[in-house]
């Protein structure tokens, strides 16, 4: 990611109300999901993000 991108998202974090730091909580739990045994089964996941929508599917 380029540098104007990450200030365009911490700017956007910021005008919802959410820190860096709740950003990188939620990431740090997120990958914790996915090495987690829940993610080895059926599901989809959604995770809506300010920028965009990433979906995470495994089948």
């Amino acid at each position: 990611m380029n540098e104007e991108f990450i200030k365009e998202a911490f700017k956007r974090l910021k005008e919802i109300g959410l820190t860096k730091k709740d950003l990188f909580i939620r990431e740090k739990a997120l990958h914790k999901f996915l090495e987690s045994e829940l993610y080895d089964s059926n599901l989809n996941v959604y995770i809506e993000k300010d920028l965009g929508l990433i979906q995470f599917n495994k089948i």
